[in-house]
């Protein structure tokens, strides 16, 4: 599996047309034409084009109405005001169109007489009505809190409207189609006057949505292009001096170029990114939460533990700032571990905090402008924080801190986003009290741990292995970091690696309980994924009968190589995923096939790598890639620049420097255990 990338242009999987590209393309249409005319003055014959244009009206009205289609029912999704707008406007100058295609000359008379005139009377309405429609749109928000802006005012003003021109212009047709057009002259003046209305009202429509950008870049991009070729639309219809000329042929297709463009703007802003924004909200909740846990269970002490869990808070609700406040004895709230702004450590007294409620009903607590509320932090101010929500940590029945997230746009959190914050907050405060016992237990979990690893190098034909273990030397740092690796004694090495949640001796008992049961499974012939799901029943069965806490995660990868072919099949239960570094650029990653062990029973499946002669694998713990200084994490990139850097060195060589870089990384201050193995397979047999 190849490292994936990613850019952050938005991947619609539809046609995004710049509106630079519609510029060019109208360019050259209008060109064309010109060009074309100065040798001959073509005319389509009326049996030719009454047909043609038929079918090009009927196209754009099936367009028109689809964009009201999409714009109508993803409404009741979305509530995007403005593209319901656009929704409705669409269905009326799709029903004028209808009645337009209709009234052409040489269709049968419908409502009265058709005449050149008439049609074009129609074909006006219909533009100036789409022409306004967006116009309209660009000064309306998706979240506009119009009146006006709502099916049912839209739906029966556009359907008067629409009753309306029928019954003027039906009573009045020899009226209104003298004023469009004159029999072997051509456009009136006020026709193309109101053609050049139209056209001004389309330039600053494009320009008021260009001051939208935010608001969708793809979707007011599409806008702006529909736009650009419905103005040159309305410019071929200035030009023409016959109903059946070149210049009334380009004008009608520019004009199926436009409505298919706001059909895919409408595709956009009310289905796709919806869905797309759905969907990474609900990816983002899940890691957001997952991160908690594994937090929790990596071994930080309280101050990094704290860090981290305010780091996800913020990345969580995308706020400017997220802190932690821990009540002292004296009643005041310390607020300190700051992610997004830094002004330090600093203490409130309770009765002068602007969310004191959280504390005294130990319940969420949302402020939708700060400056509504009493004893506003000179902190706040200086950062232009306004909106600001809290969630009480409750330990023991009494709350003993609270979870702050800041943003600076008034308003901007909600109920919902509080009742999550509060989830949150029940994590942390597990954090808090994990903190207090890693002192007491760590030294013994790290013996029991040293015991149960493995010897720290083994060869096995052309692979060569070494493992290294590294406890976090503040005595408050308790992990469950673990590997193994063995002998199947038919070719075939076993590797495991994990990382377990809980408590100190708790974690590392657990930590035996994972190792041997692996041990046993893969010397009884045991797939990877196989091993992997009779591990996460048995966890569940401990915690339903109470011999185990339910906070108990465990992430791990089990892999058996085959040292003859070079074949390694792998399961991973939710473990940072191992590095395949070989000689070229190729960097595979051994991805998650299934679930953290003990949230819930689960199917695994497995995958499988090859390694060749001078590739290298290397499993590890996140105490390597979240080693920090300064919120500045090793990460992947500095595993695989440490890799890269030490390629030709042995396995435990190999181990030692990548320990030694991420160590150099965070200043000779790990904050967590780490666990690693190196496998490589060497060029000779």
């Amino acid at each position: 599996m190849s490292l994936a990338r990613f850019d952050d242009n938005e991947q619609t999987g539809h046609v995004l047309l710049s509106p630079i590209a519609a510029i060019i393309l109208s360019v050259v249409g209008l060109t064309a034409v010109v060009l074309f005319e100065s040798f001959t003055k073509p005319t389509i014959p009326g049996a030719l084009y009454v047909p043609l244009h038929t079918i090009m009206e009927f196209g754009s009205i099936v367009v028109s109405y689809a964009v009201f289609v999409v714009g109508w029912y993803a409404y009741r999704q979305t509530y995007n005001r403005r593209d319901l707008l656009i929704a409705v406007a669409f269905l009326a100058v799709g029903t004028i169109d209808f009645i337009h295609t209709l009234s052409y000359r040489g269709m049968p008379d419908f409502l009265g007489v058709n005449t050149v005139g008439k049609a074009a009377a129609y074909w006006l309405v219909a533009r100036l009505l789409s022409a306004v429609a967006l116009l309209a749109a660009a000064f309306i928000t998706p979240t506009s809190k119009g009146r006006w802006i709502r099916p049912g005012v839209l739906m029966p003003a556009f359907g008067t409207l629409i009753i309306a021109v029928i019954v003027i212009f039906t009573g009045q047709t020899p009226l209104i189609s003298g004023l469009m057009y004159t029999t072997g002259q051509g456009l009136t003046l006020l026709k193309i006057v109101l053609e050049y209305i139209i056209i001004a009202i389309y330039i600053a429509a494009f320009i008021a949505l260009g001051r939208t950008y935010m608001l969708g870049m793809s979707s007011i991009r599409l806008l702006q292009s529909a736009i650009i070729f419905a103005v040159t639309g309305e410019i071929c219809f200035t030009l023409y001096l016959n109903a059946y000329d070149v210049h009334n042929l380009l004008g009608h297709i520019y004009k199926m170029a436009a409505y298919y463009l706001v059909l895919q703007a409408l595709f956009v802003s009310s289905l796709y990114r919806p869905f797309r924004e759905l969907s990474q909200a609900k990816l983002k909740l899940e890691q957001s939460f997952s991160s908690i846990g594994e937090a929790l269970g990596a071994g930080l002490g309280k101050v990094a533990t704290l860090e981290q869990v305010s780091s996800l808070a913020r990345q969580m609700f995308d706020a400017d700032v997220a802190a932690i406040g821990e009540i002292r004895a004296d009643g005041s709230i310390e607020i300190g571990s700051f992610d997004g702004i830094n002004p330090g450590t600093f203490s409130v007294p309770l009765n002068q905090s602007i969310i004191e409620e959280a504390f005294v009903n130990q319940k969420p607590v949302v402020v939708h402008d700060v400056f509504t509320r009493p004893f506003v932090r000179k902190e706040l101010i200086d950062n232009g924080i306004r909106g600001l929500m809290s969630a009480p940590i409750v330990r023991d029945g009494r709350p003993v801190g609270a979870i702050y997230v800041g943003s600076k746009t008034p308003g901007r959190f909600s109920s919902e986003d509080a009742q999550v914050l509060t989830g949150f907050a029940r994590h942390t405060a597990i954090a808090l009290a994990n903190a207090e016992h890693y002192e007491r237990e760590h030294r013994i979990a790290e013996t029991l741990q040293k015991v149960i690893f493995p010897p720290v190098s083994m060869d096995k034909g052309s692979f060569r292995i070494a493992g290294k273990y590294q406890p976090a030397w503040d005595e408050a740092q308790v992990g469950g970091d673990f590997y193994d690796f063995f002998d199947l004694n038919d070719g075939r090495l076993a590797i495991t690696i994990g990382d377990v949640s809980g408590k100190g001796l708790d974690a590392a008992v657990h930590t035996a309980i994972v190792k041997y049961s692996f041990q046993a499974y893969m010397r009884e012939g045991m797939e990877p994924a196989e091993a992997l799901r009779i591990v996460s029943e048995t966890f569940k069965e401990r915690v339903n009968r109470g011999e185990m806490p339910d906070n108990v995660f465990i992430t791990l990868f089990c892999a058996i190589v085959d040292t003859k072919t070079g074949r390694v099949v792998y399961a991973n239960a939710g473990h940072e995923p191992p590095i395949k570094i070989s000689s070229g650029p190729e960097l595979d990653m051994l991805e998650p096939t299934g679930p953290i062990l003990g949230i819930w029973a689960s199917e695994y499946s497995q995958s499988e790598v090859w390694m060749e002669p001078g590739d290298v694998l290397v499993f590890y713990t996140d105490g390597i890639t979240e080693a920090r200084t300064g919120g500045i994490m090793f990460g992947l990139a500095g595993l695989v620049d440490a890799v890269r850097n030490n390629i030709g060195r042995t396995p435990q060589e190999l181990a030692d420097a990548i320990y030694e870089d991420a160590s150099q990384h965070a200043q000779n201050e790990l904050q967590d255990d780490v666990a690693l193995i190196v496998l490589q397979r060497s060029n000779s047999t």
